[in-house]
């Protein structure tokens, strides 16, 4: 069985004033970033435009989303 990721997607703002998109996800009750910008941004809308790419970029089907293992997120509870 396959569970559907808990993923979120922020833009954070950098001191120069520019921007870059991170996804954070849940994993065994506990926050991680799984994937962020390799570039700035000069704008929110980019950096928000290019992380939703980023995150539909992480599914095989987008009917159902990103998915993964029920026996992956187990091993990690038991860790």
């Amino acid at each position: 069985m396959d569970l559907l990721r808990h993923i979120a997607i922020w833009v954070q703002e950098t001191d120069s004033g520019t921007y870059r998109w991170v996804l954070t996800a849940a994993d065994a009750g506990k926050l991680r970033d799984v994937r962020r910008s390799d570039h700035e941004f000069i704008s929110f809308e980019g950096a928000l435009d290019e992380g939703v790419d980023a995150l539909k970029s992480m599914s095989a089907d987008l009917k159902v989303g990103p998915r993964e293992e029920l026996e992956e997120e187990l091993a990690e509870l038991a860790r």
